[in-house]
């Protein structure tokens, strides 16, 4: 049986006196954490009151290994609802189910506590259940690292934070880690549905052969042959980054949702006594499969939700006897898109409601152009290599293999906005995000609109926008500050937006005469333009 650690009573003490006010509570806590360990000893407590308890979790691999989890904690009276498992016995007081199992059979156990493992994999079938009257009353604990689902605050009531990476790590609970930007893809013109990238077309920028290629020398360079999982986009990625790495000496397997049980437990072996390196998989490996011995990630697989990408990436993170750190090689600029993992958080449930004035952006990290290490904002000296950045009167782009100078005359020829932003609905829903989060005035998107498209934003152009609600892309966003950054340097004494007080009453005025005449066909002076932002 193991011991609790002091973060995990003191989460589980933290759940029991939210508890009081509510029935329905979300413990989030990062992966490596331990919730399993805090699962058993939820179930023990039931069990001591000799109450029954059930377990849900989302896929076919947690099943046992949450079995396997209760029994080292000496819980062994365990039944399980998935196909035709071995375990299956309804007569046990724990019961460990499959969402999907529940969802077909339409048959839910008496419980008197209920554990939703994963719970930001969402199911419209927990819906009904909830709401039904049976269960009205019956606590429902919601487990998982990344709770930040869209709407989950709709039907859980409140959020307990167990521990964050960056502080578990500072605990050596977890261990560190660090990214290399190996590949740079181009997601240009990649189209998004509902927040995330359409696969269709990053298998189309992603299978190119080089960039496999490159994953394959990118580990030989960086990984240190070290056990490692590839995230791919789907099955055919996967399975063409599977071959490149056998045909360029490194022992590979493939895995999807369909490779069956004993097939898996193979490659498990293979893949723990050395025979097999690197295991590509699509999403197999990346929710709550626990791999300790895992201390590279490389990371294929271009992505726009801070939920995968930190769940991916929280497989290595795991502390395992010799494990220095996590390498993640990633190839999709997810980490330049997002932030570092340890840098992702949150501390409140999404009630599925635009928020006004929400948390500030993650500070992004920045490549060393010398050994493409990704270095903490800020930081001026390489961490890894030591090559200090320095101000050029030339600007220099780095590409791979080469470097090359940007003359003059190309800077001052910006890319159209129509070429660089063709998706005007994407561009409309990420103005308006940026406009919630830092509290810009109403007119403040349209204001942006037209500075880059020379027109309003019209319902044809628009349509559809909301599905792109969410953090601007990269080159959005620095396009963004690039304006701020111009505007500070002209009006010192305006830079701080929240010091209002500081401005002259006549700048003030400004702004609001303005905003007035923010009417389609009205166009801006240049002075205005400035002034408004």
């Amino acid at each position: 049986m193991k011991t609790l650690r002091t973060d995990q009573a003191e989460a589980i003490n933290n759940v029991r006196s939210a508890m009081r006010e509510t029935r329905r509570v979300v413990l989030q806590s990062p992966c490596g954490w331990g919730k399993t360990v805090v699962a058993g000893d939820i179930v023990r407590s039931a069990r001591d009151k000799d109450k029954r308890a059930l377990i849900t979790v989302p896929a076919l691999e947690l099943v046992d290994q949450t079995v396997e989890a209760l029994y080292s904690q000496g819980i062994t009276e365990v039944g399980v609802i998935q196909a035709d498992n071995a375990r299956t016995d309804w007569s046990k007081p724990v019961q460990v189910a499959s969402v999907h199992t529940l969802v077909k059979r339409g048959t839910i156990p008496e419980a008197a506590v209920v554990i939703v493992d994963e719970c930001h994999k969402w199911f419209k079938f927990f819906e009904t259940w909830f709401a039904g009257e049976a269960w009205r009353k019956v606590p429902i604990i919601g487990l998982s690292a990344t709770p930040w689902l869209k709407g989950l605050g709709s039907y859980f009531d409140k959020l307990v934070v167990g521990n964050t990476i960056e502080r578990m790590i500072g605990e050596k609970t977890l261990a560190p880690f660090r990214v290399y930007a190996a590949s740079h893809p181009d997601l240009e013109g990649v189209r998004t549905d509902r927040g995330e990238y359409v696969e269709a077309d990053l298998v189309e920028r992603m299978g190119k052969p080089k960039l496999i290629a490159d994953a394959v020398q990118a580990w030989k360079d960086l990984a240190e042959d070290r056990p490692t999982i590839c995230f791919a986009v789907n099955r055919d990625h996967a399975r063409q980054l599977a071959t490149e790495f056998e045909a360029g000496g490194v022992g590979s397997a493939y895995m999807d949702c369909e490779t069956p049980t004993w097939e898996r437990k193979e490659i498990r072996r293979r893949f723990l006594n050395g025979d097999v390196r690197v295991v590509c998989n699509v999403d197999v490996i990346g929710l709550g499969v626990d791999w300790p011995e895992v201390s590279c990630i490389s990371y294929c697989r271009p992505t726009r939700s801070e939920m995968r990408f930190v769940q991916n990436v929280g497989r290595g993170l795991r502390v395992e006897k010799d494990k220095v750190d996590l390498i993640v090689i990633d190839h999709s600029d997810t980490t330049l898109r997002l932030g570092f993992v340890s840098d992702i958080h949150h501390d409140e449930l999404d009630d599925g409601k635009p928020k006004i004035g929400g948390a500030p952006i993650v500070e992004l990290p920045k490549e060393c152009p010398q050994c493409h290490y990704l270095k903490p904002p800020r930081t001026a000296k390489c961490p890894k290599c030591g090559h200090v950045n320095e101000h050029h009167a030339a600007t220099i782009l780095h590409e791979r293999g080469s470097l090359k100078e940007v003359r003059p005359e190309d800077i001052n020829r910006p890319m159209p906005a129509a070429k660089k932003f063709p998706n005007k609905a994407e561009v409309w829903g990420q103005l308006q995000w940026y406009q919630k989060q830092h509290n810009k005035g109403p007119k403040w998107p349209l204001a942006n609109y037209k500075q880059l498209y020379g027109v309003w934003p019209r319902d044809a152009s628009t349509h559809g926008w909301e599905a792109f609600f969410g953090p601007p892309g990269m080159d959005l966003a620095s396009w963004i500050q690039s304006r701020r950054i111009a505007w500070s340097k002209r009006n010192p004494r305006w830079s701080n937006d929240s010091a209002q007080s500081d401005r002259p009453k006549g700048a003030v005025a400004s702004v609001d005469r303005v905003a007035q005449q923010f009417m389609p066909g009205t166009l801006m002076r240049n002075d205005d333009w400035e002034n408004f932002q």
